[in-house]
């Protein structure tokens, strides 16, 4: 084999590297949800927030991960607490993963005693 040709191989191998690597990396493959998929099934869940500048938490229910742009986002419809100055009831509301810092699953009857506990 020439050099000449030895060379044309080569690149050709750089130039199909980068097609079989991106093939390769499937971001669902490689990123798999980071909770079980249905840990939130029929439940309320509370999350919080690693920016107290976007509040310190949401409540919603029907919540499931999906991802948008190749981020894990938490979507799910807003839930009253009854706290004066809510908006989010029954909106659907979405949270990039990446800011969530803790959350919390209720079944209904917890969170109702919950909340029926904080107001007394």
């Amino acid at each position: 084999m020439t050099p000449r040709k030895i060379l044309m191989i080569g690149l050709l191998g750089l130039a199909v590297l980068p097609i079989a690597l991106a093939i390769e990396t499937d971001t669902a493959a490689q990123n798999p949800a980071p909770v079980p998929e249905n840990l939130f099934e029929g439940k309320i869940v509370t999350v919080y927030l690693d920016d107290p500048l976007k509040g310190s938490g949401q409540v919603m229910k029907d919540a499931h991960l999906e991802t948008i742009g190749g981020r894990w986002v938490l979507l799910g419809t807003g839930v009253s607490t009854g706290q004066a100055g809510e908006w989010d009831d029954g909106l659907t509301v979405g949270i990039s993963w990446d800011s969530v810092t803790a959350f919390y699953v209720f079944t209904q009857a917890q969170f109702d005693e919950k909340i029926k506990g904080a107001r007394s």
